[in-house]
C-alpha cells in the first residue's frame, strides 16, 4: 500500500512539474489569466464552503426554534390543564358548601 501511494506521490508531482514546465512556456497574459482564473476558483470554492455552512447553521435554528414552539405549546397546554383541574376543584367545594352549612349549628 505505501508504495502504492509513494508512485502515486510521484506521479503527481512528476505531472505538477511537467504542467509548471508547460506554463513557463506560456505568454505571460496568459499566465496572469490562468493565475487570476485559479484566484477565482478559490474564492468561488470558499464561498461555496461558507454558504454550506450558513446552511447548516441556518437549518440548526430553524430546528431549534421548532424544538422551543414545540415546548411552549406543550407548557402552554399543562398550564390549560391546570387551570382546568383548579376550576373543578373550586366548582366541587361550591357543592360542598350547601352540605357544610348544614353541619353547622345554627
Amino acid at each position: 500500500f505505501k508504495t502504492a501511494v509513494s508512485v502515486l506521490e510521484m506521479s503527481e508531482d512528476k505531472e505538477s512539474v511537467a504542467k509548471e514546465r508547460q506554463e513557463a512556456n506560456l505568454p505571460s497574459w496568459l499566465k496572469k489569466s490562468l493565475l487570476a482564473s485559479r484566484a477565482l476558483e478559490q474564492k468561488i470554492n470558499t464561498v461555496k464552503k461558507d454558504a454550506q455552512r450558513l446552511g447548516e447553521s441556518l437549518h440548526s435554528f430553524e430546528t431549534k426554534i421548532q424544538r422551543d414552539s414545540e415546548r411552549e405549546k406543550e407548557e402552554e397546554e399543562r398550564r390549560r390543564r391546570l387551570a382546568e383541574e383548579r376550576e373543578e376543584r373550586l366548582a366541587r367545594m361550591e357543592d360542598l358548601w350547601p352540605a357544610i352549612l348544614d353541619f353547622l349549628p345554627s
